[in-house]
């Protein structure tokens, strides 16, 4: 098992290269815990209203068209590059849809081999608005703006103590103090990338196309990346990438079509991504692979509890398995149907391949179609 005194004599201080940076990041944090508070109360009281509503409030279950979670790969590595946005359920035709989210993604993995050595201690925070609007009754257009924030990690005790409660390996992660964020990258002998403190900025800019499931041929998915956030900060590769794919998902029938009184629907996808030549320290692919498969559950009228995969094949080329192997992660979470439109998400991802991706992540999203 690595040690702090082992990384240090591996990945040599800093000697060129990106700025280091040590930003105060209370603030953001106090912000985050503010925000996720006030969702959960705001759902959790609209769920009172909502019991307390009229039948005509709750959802027909035969028009049931279940939402997804949105889940991409939270790695601090992985984020920079294009992550295809599968929105599940599409607005009606001229109807808009706007989507507000938190995610925390807890992320500890350090590697020597091939020349190459990655200390990754990081958590990461992404805020995001996602709007879509219904185009026709076939299409959808979308847009995603979202801000990126690398620290030091507010879960990382908790994170040591549950892999102690139930004897999982810690992977050296116990060795290095908590709360702390330090990426450091060196190829050949050569520092290309350390960072520290804290650092992030405006991501990335994803426009999206999407079409119906419900209409005749494939429900195709398009995706373009602009390079609005900085390679240097970890919120963008500094290239344009794009996507291409296609979702499909039904209803469950037969002795499947129900659990204890709710339906069951299963959904999944494949999408080929493009990467530009960006400016990342990484030996960044010119394609990858991304896969999804989701299985939903209506538990109440207004209560869908959701388990979801999602894969991608290595981004970067490197002799390092923690930064060229297939990321794999299982997602737990629901959606709560709130009156008025609103829908509240929350998941749970774990990483189910060690290391090829953030050992945790937390995610909130509140939802609206007007």
């Amino acid at each position: 098992m690595p040690t702090a005194a082992t990384a240090s004599r591996s990945i040599p201080q800093l000697r060129a290269g990106p700025q280091v940076r040590a930003v105060p990041h209370a603030a953001a944090r106090a912000l985050l815990c503010l925000a996720c508070f006030c969702l959960a109360q705001l759902g959790a009281a609209a769920a009172r209203a909502g019991d307390a509503s009229t039948p005509d409030a709750t959802p027909d279950a035969t028009q049931w068209s279940p939402p997804a979670l949105v889940t991409p790969d939270m790695s601090a590595t992985a984020l920079p590059a294009v992550a295809p946005f599968d929105p599940g359920e599409l607005p009606a035709a001229g109807r808009w849809r706007a989507v507000v989210g938190v995610d925390v993604g807890n992320d500890f993995r350090y590697a020597v081999g091939g020349g190459e050595s990655l200390l990754l201690d990081v958590e990461t925070r992404r805020s995001r608005l996602q709007l879509l609007r219904g185009l026709g009754d076939c299409w959808a257009l979308g847009l995603q703006l979202t801000h990126i924030d690398h620290g030091g990690g507010d879960l990382d005790q908790f994170i040591v103590d549950w892999h102690d409660v139930f004897g999982l390996p810690q992977h050296g992660r116990d060795d290095y103090p908590s709360g702390r964020f330090d990426l450091r990258y060196e190829r050949h002998g050569e520092l290309l990338m350390h960072l520290r403190g804290s650092a992030g900025g405006a991501g990335d800019t994803l426009l999206s196309l999407h079409r119906r499931e419900s209409c005749a041929g494939p429900a195709w998915q398009f995706g373009l990346k602009l390079p609005s956030g900085e390679a240097d900060e970890l919120t963008g590769s500094g290239a344009a990438d794009g996507y291409l794919g296609a979702v499909a998902g039904r209803r469950l029938d037969g002795a499947w079509a129900s659990l204890r009184g709710g339906p069951l629907a299963v959904r999944g996808g494949a999408w080929l991504a493009l990467l530009g030549e960006g400016d990342l320290p990484f030996e960044q692919r010119r394609a990858a692979l991304f896969l999804g498969g989701s299985l939903h559950w209506r538990a109440l009228p207004r209560l869908q509890l959701d388990l979801q995969l999602g894969a991608h094949s290595p981004l970067y080329r490197s002799a390092l398995r923690e930064l060229g192997g297939w990321s794999l992660g299982l997602a737990l979470g629901g959606h709560l149907r709130l009156p008025r439109d609103w829908l509240l998400a929350a998941a749970v991802v774990e990483d189910l391949s060690v290391e090829s991706t953030a050992d945790v992540v937390l995610q909130l999203a509140l939802r609206r179609d007007f």
